[in-house]
């Protein structure tokens, strides 16, 4: 539960400090790391001049061999060779051009069956290749695969995204906090046992909720912990819970405000049979 997790780690509220980047165990120091930077670039500086110089005088040296003796790059470029048939070779600058692939002119549904087959990774970059490959594969979001993960922890205090990999030998991955349009695009090829969000601001409460409403994550549980909620984005984190009602079991809401609009009978009436934990 969140509950024991906080009160194990002694914070009954937010921390002071916790939009701070954290690197590994402990913080570093901004002035650890500009020191660190500044010993560096010392002793880098020296080597960085004498290669600089050098490639000056390398293209200077080249430019004034091809303006004096053109003609002897035209040796190394050209064939000497009497036989040579020019006209076997195109002079139409069409040509240079990259040849149009056969696989656009697949229609959408052959495209979406070669992506059944394509890992989650692979699928976020074809997404990005053009406007009608990403719009089959939101099309056919239900039918392609999808990563399993443990959890999935979106700290925007901190903003960062933590994704727990099923297995536990494996070390989470840590990112950036992208856009909110760049977070959908990574989340909606994941699955999730656990939920965990936490920094929401009113401004973002309804933006975020509706960019969860529209994915697929099937959670268990569902945490929000320090979460400020706008009166216009209760009704889409109803929504919310309504589309994972088959799947989840455990929800939490620890120290989220307004207190008056979250109760156990609210919870209830949207999913009967779960253990609820608000504070």
């Amino acid at each position: 539960m969140i509950s024991v997790t906080v009160a194990a780690h002694g914070r009954s509220r937010r921390c002071v400090g916790a939009h701070l980047r954290a690197y590994g165990s402990g913080r570093l120091s901004i002035c650890d790391l500009e020191r660190e930077t500044t010993q560096k670039k010392k002793n880098i500086r020296p080597q960085a001049h004498w290669k600089m110089f050098w490639e000056k005088l390398c293209h200077i040296i080249v430019v004034t061999l091809q303006l004096c003796l053109p003609g002897l790059f035209r040796l190394f470029y050209t064939s000497r060779s009497s036989k040579l048939d020019l006209s076997r070779y195109s002079t139409d600058l069409k040509s240079t051009c990259i040849p149009y692939s056969p696989i656009h002119e697949f229609p959408n549904d052959v495209l979406a069956r070669i992506f059944r087959f394509l890992d989650c990774k692979t699928l976020l970059n074809c997404e990005l290749t053009c406007k009608r490959w990403s719009n089959v594969i939101e099309e056919h979001l239900e039918a392609l695969p999808k990563l399993s993960t443990d959890q999935i922890r979106i700290l925007f205090d901190e903003a960062e995204v933590f994704i727990y990999p099923i297995d536990e030998k494996r070390c989470p991955v840590r990112y950036a906090m992208p856009s909110l349009q760049g977070l959908e695009r990574r989340l909606r090829h994941l699955t999730t046992q656990s939920l965990f969000i936490r920094g929401l601001i009113p401004v973002e409460s309804a933006p975020v909720l509706r960019s969860l409403l529209s994915l697929s994550l099937r959670p268990q549980q569902i945490y929000f912990i320090w979460s400020n909620f706008s009166p216009s984005s209760v009704p889409i984190l109803e929504k919310l819970l309504r589309a994972n009602r088959d799947t989840v079991v455990d929800i939490g809401l620890e120290e989220c405000s307004p207190p008056h609009l979250f109760t156990d009978q609210l919870l209830d009436a949207l999913l009967p049979g779960t253990f609820s934990n608000i504070s």
